[in-house]
């Protein structure tokens, strides 16, 4: 518009600005782009003493409104037209006409519900001081972002009150609160058209209720399993063909099988590890990290212990390596290692102790295939085919079983 000889300020005969049209139709994006840079005064009046604002109030356009008053003072809420109106007196009326600047007489349209909007907008800013200037509200804003996690939160004590009819209550209400969320606009529907924060606010409710329910529910009970007995070997255990070393002589048996410490004839694949002073079936290995053997009562909970050990150093490891890209590329590395040593010896850690893992994690898979154990390492004396040795696993990792060789068919590696 500008390119031509026509400028942003100039008027048409009736004194009327491109921002009053703009304010007149309500387009409030057009609104912001004439304010912007100062292209349009927000104080400039037509013909009959009116300013944008008197416009916007009186079409009852509460965005227009919000918008003027922002980048104005509310000395514009005191400025009368001719005869004597506020943009108040405007808004006060419950209905809205087209104007002189529409080309048209008397065309009334009644918008009571939206001039309202707009009236309690000029109402609650009326008797500040004229140079004070409406800041924005975030209560609106940090309500909408709390909602997921609060009516979230709400649910799921309601859920755990309820005890076992927890899940029926769960079924219900959280479909609702997803197609609440779903369904919401990108923005507030508010005056001041923040970004709506709901989809924010749900994933970072997924990720509080996670981390509470992790933290406080199944982390204690995943410490509590891993102090819980990984096997002990009671005399109920006890090979039931020998009662005495004379018994082991006799069936051509190790004396050793004879545990002096614990007293009991050991069974197959059980060990008395000095460490933990107890003999443990289906002994693994003593592990010094966790302080406590793994077996029979333990073995399946280790494994998937170190699986999500090597996803979280994964994950730490790729994040990292993210974070240190970038600084890579733009210095030396010496100063990057110098100014980042904190995340450089991290990473470094986590990708050590992701191969230590990884090999750990691969010599168990290959014992769990041939059910056996690190510490036995018995074979089938037939080999397993790769079917066979991966529902071994499976089996194992989910519930905790695998057929283990007995001594007859097999022999040890």
């Amino acid at each position: 518009m500008e390119a031509g000889m026509l400028q942003f300020s100039d008027t048409d005969q009736f004194l009327l600005t491109p921002l009053h049209l703009a304010a007149t139709i309500g387009n409030v994006n057009v609104v912001r782009y004439l304010l912007r840079n100062n292209r349009c005064a927000v104080e400039a009046v037509d013909q009959q003493g009116a300013t944008a604002l008197h416009a916007a109030a009186e079409r009852g356009c509460l965005e227009v409104c919000w918008v003027l008053l922002q980048n104005g003072s509310l000395s514009l809420l005191h400025t009368k037209t001719h005869d004597g109106h506020t943009p108040l007196d405007l808004s006060n009326r419950g209905n809205t006409y087209s104007g002189v600047w529409a080309g048209k007489m008397d065309n009334r349209i009644n918008n009571s519900g939206v001039a309202s909007a707009a009236e309690q907008l000029l109402s609650k800013y009326v008797n500040k001081p004229a140079d004070y200037k409406p800041s924005i509200s975030y209560g609106i804003y940090y309500w909408t972002l709390l909602l997921p996690s609060l009516s979230g939160g709400v649910v799921l004590i309601v859920a755990t009150a309820m005890g076992e009819y927890g899940g029926v209550v769960c079924g219900l209400l959280f479909p609702l609160l997803a197609r609440s969320t779903l369904t919401q606009y990108h923005r507030i529907s508010s005056y001041q058209r923040f970004p709506n924060p709901v989809y924010l606010g749900t994933l970072s409710a997924g990720i509080l209720h996670s981390l509470i329910c992790l933290f406080y529910k199944i982390l204690p009970n995943i410490l509590h399993s891993s102090c819980q007995d990984p096997g002990r070997m009671s005399v109920s255990h006890g090979d039931p063909r020998y009662t005495s070393i004379a018994d082991l002589l006799q069936h051509q048996q190790s004396p050793q099988r004879f545990c002096t410490t614990c007293e009991l004839f050991q069974v197959d694949t059980s060990k008395h590890c000095r460490l933990c002073d107890v003999c443990v079936l289906n002994y693994d290995h003593h592990c010094l990290f966790l302080n406590r053997c793994v077996g029979r009562g333990n073995h399946r909970l280790f494994l998937l212990f170190l699986i999500a050990m090597a996803m979280s150093h994964i994950l730490f490891v790729t994040v990292g390596g993210l974070y240190l890209k970038p600084r890579l590329w733009a210095g030396p590395v010496t100063t990057v290692i110098g100014r980042e040593a904190w995340v450089v010896v991290l990473c470094v850690l986590n990708a050590l102790t992701l191969l230590w893992e990884m090999w750990l994690l691969s010599e168990q898979f290959q014992m769990v295939a041939m059910g056996t154990t690190t510490y036995f390492r018995r074979v089938p004396a037939v080999a397993l085919s790769r079917t066979e040795r991966w529902r071994n696993v499976l089996l194992f990792l989910l519930e905790g079983r695998s057929p283990r060789p007995g001594r007859a068919s097999t022999h040890t590696v």
